[in-house]
């Protein structure tokens, strides 16, 4: 691995990860969190994309993206009974263009922190295009043999989704905030959803309803046949591990009133 310009190190010291958790719909139970970077206005960028266009445009994307890797890893073991659940980690496609992509090196810090392959899953965005399909199934290819998960991150917000889920293969896709909000109120949304979902377990994938805000949105992401739920009604991401449960009361308690009320 090439080695970072000081001004890269000196950002990476200051950044921080905060992590959200992706619990069970139905049960409340924990399933894993969601690596997030905190801090980057702080060192001069306007937003998260900001920054890692920089990186980009610089060329070092993806030596930046290990070293962030090692950061989430490292804090990440440091969660009570992180053994048990998943760590979701963002994966820029534009990383298989970058002159010194290489595979191999996040085994090796998986390793050194003693984390089971089959704990990680690699979200992949649509947000940007991708430029090399042949190069992106091998990569995408690589990874799904080597025991980790792959997950479609805001699913149906770019022009490449069903691409992607054909090319990736993936075991989990989020459903972007987008078809989320309102969709106790809006007709075209729930079926929207539906569609998706009824694709997704004809296929095998689980859904995860992201960016969930309301105990209402959760309750119809469940009737719609989502199996997992991500956003500020079961928790903020939080920079602090201590904050990461077990289990979520909210939920659970939400499906048993929903429950009650049915039988009414």
């Amino acid at each position: 691995m090439e080695e970072l310009e000081n001004t890269w190190i000196e950002y990476l010291k200051r950044l921080d990860i905060a992590f959200q958790p992706i619990v069970d719909i139905y049960s409340g139970k924990l399933y894993g969190v969601e690596a997030l970077l905190r801090g980057v206005q702080e060192i001069g960028f306007t937003s998260i994309f900001d920054f890692f266009d920089m990186a980009c445009t610089n060329n070092v994307l993806y030596t930046l993206d290990i070293a962030l890797r090692e950061k989430v890893f490292k804090k990440f073991i440091s969660i009570k009974n992180h053994q048990d659940i998943k760590l979701f980690i963002n994966l820029d496609n534009r990383l298989l263009s970058m002159p010194n992509y290489a595979s191999g090196n996040t085994e090796k810090l998986l390793k050194k922190y003693n984390i089971q392959k089959d704990m990680i899953c690699f979200e992949i965005s649509e947000r940007h295009e991708i430029t090399n399909p042949v190069l992106f199934e091998e990569v995408i290819k690589h990874y799904k043999e080597d025991d980790y998960n792959i997950a479609i991150d805001d699913f149906g917000v770019g022009v490449s989704g069903y691409q992607m889920l054909y090319r990736s293969t993936p075991d989990i896709i989020k459903i972007d905030r987008f078809f989320v909000s309102s969709i106790c109120s809006d007709m075209k949304k729930r079926i929207l959803v539906k569609s998706i979902v009824q694709l997704a377990r004809q296929l095998g994938i689980s859904v995860i309803a992201e960016g969930i805000e309301t105990k209402s949105e959760m309750l119809v992401c469940k009737e719609l046949g989502c199996h997992l739920v991500q956003g500020y009604y079961v928790q903020r991401p939080s920079i602090d591990v201590e904050d990461v449960l077990n289990m979520y009361l909210r939920v659970y308690e939400a499906n048993v009133e929903d429950e009650i009320t049915s039988l009414r």
